[in-house]
């Protein structure tokens, strides 16, 4: 057994609260740096899968082997669609777009309706592209057009069932 002194212990604690506000002072000044210009985010070849989940196959629970078999999500008690109409603003740039609109109780009532899935081009927002025309900007990665880069902002209200409850 090793013995720790008063003095090895105060030391220890004091590296351990350096690292830990290291590290929170580094997540602040990133999301500082995000916040603040937004270019800086995206261009940044070293950031990427942010709060992405890992991939993994969709399991959908069924309470019968019958219903398993036929593989119809919809009769799954366990599964919530959230496709259909979500609350959408459609921007020139990604630095116009609000920047709380994810909080719930931003208000979104203005917005337009999109219907999710589907591409927004092609329900009149923005300017349709295609692979065989050349784009209306010189490609220079990671560097994205500051003057024209449409973003899209989603919302979507829903209720997680009760009985989803510790799921």
């Amino acid at each position: 057994m090793v013995k720790i002194t008063n003095h090895q212990m105060e030391k220890i604690i004091f590296l351990t609260l350096i690292t830990f506000f290291g590290f929170l002072s580094n997540a602040y000044s990133q999301q500082k740096k995000f916040l603040e210009n937004i270019y800086s985010f995206i261009e940044d070849p070293g950031l990427f899968s942010i709060n992405q989940s890992l991939p993994h196959v969709p399991l959908v629970p069924f309470v019968k082997q019958e219903d398993a078999i036929e593989n119809n999500w919809n009769n799954s008690p366990g599964y919530r669609s959230l496709n259909g109409l979500w609350k959408f603003k459609w921007l020139e740039t990604p630095d116009l777009a609000p920047k709380d609109f994810f909080l719930e109780k931003y208000k979104d009532q203005t917005w337009d309706n999109i219907t999710v899935p589907g591409n927004w081009e092609m329900q009149g927002f923005g300017d349709p592209m295609f692979r065989n025309v050349s784009q209306p900007f010189r490609s220079n990665p990671p560097y994205v057009p500051h003057d024209y880069n449409t973003t899209g902002c989603y919302r979507k209200t829903f209720t997680v069932p009760g009985n989803w409850d510790g799921k």
